[in-house]
């Protein structure tokens, strides 16, 4: 118990609930194995102000995290303390994931506490910059600078009405990149062509910006077939590949490929 371990942050969707997204993710399937903590918070009832497939704002409210603040009497997300003040944490291993809506909350978190985070990993989520969902907007985020926070992001090849599985300079999913590239300084920060540099593992498609020592800071994946949800290989993948190489140690990435 005095041993310092890891710590993984994972957050629901719209609607859902810790329990569910963590039936969903099998999160606690990749702590068990690799020997962290990982946390499934829930979030309370609140409205979704924007109108797409999966929400309106007539709806009741429904579990939706607060980080545009359109609760108010709602909690402050971005305090984080709790965990690490009941167990042991390594504090240079704390991670971020989470899917749709928790996505979303994944990438305030990372902009908004990016000292917190070693990296990230928003599944089924872009950088809205919709009026009713600017998060670069949000005066928390605004106030800071840009802090680099290595990213893995996830879409499903038939999730193209939130998400484009194929990322140009004209769609959210271009943008969202180019955003990200700009805060861990790969530039320019909107590439020339999406078309180039893609790995295909069966029915991953995987696209990579690398900083100079060769450390992936910003990753897009899509998955053929996949709709918006999220699976166990997902999670794995995160972990194994990608969470499990990084620390933040005095506030500079630490990249180990070999772990």
């Amino acid at each position: 118990p005095e041993k310092p371990v890891p710590l993984v942050f994972a957050m629901h969707g719209y609607t859902c609930a810790g329990e569910i997204y963590a039936g969903n993710s099998e999160w606690y399937k990749v702590a068990d194995k690799h020997g962290f903590i990982v946390v499934h918070p829930s979030a309370t009832p609140g409205q979704m102000l924007m109108s797409n497939q999966a929400c309106d704002p007539d709806n009741v409210p429904l579990p939706a995290w607060n980080f545009m603040h359109n609760a108010p009497d709602g909690p402050d997300e971005l305090e984080l303390e709790k965990p690490c003040a009941a167990h042991a944490i390594d504090r240079s291993r704390v991670y971020a994931t989470g899917h749709s809506h928790g996505s979303v909350m994944t990438q305030v978190l990372a902009m908004a506490m990016s000292e917190v985070f070693a990296a990230v990993a928003p599944c089924s989520g872009i950088v809205f910059q919709m009026p009713d969902m600017n998060i670069r907007a949000l005066p928390e985020i605004v106030s800071r600078k840009d802090v680099p926070v290595p990213i893995w992001m996830f879409g499903g090849e038939q999730e193209a009405w939130l998400l484009p599985n194929k990322p140009t300079a004209e769609n959210e999913t271009g943008d969202s990149l180019r955003i990200w590239r700009g805060i861990n300084h790969i530039m320019p920060e909107m590439p020339d062509d999406f078309s180039t540099g893609w790995t295909v593992h069966g029915r991953w498609h995987d696209l990579t910006y690398r900083r100079g020592d060769g450390a992936p800071m910003v990753n897009f994946t899509w998955v053929d077939y996949m709709p918006h949800a999220t699976m166990t290989e997902m999670s794995f993948r995160i972990w194994e590949e990608f969470f499990s190489k990084f620390s933040r140690v005095d506030g500079e990435i630490k990249y180990n490929p070999g772990v």
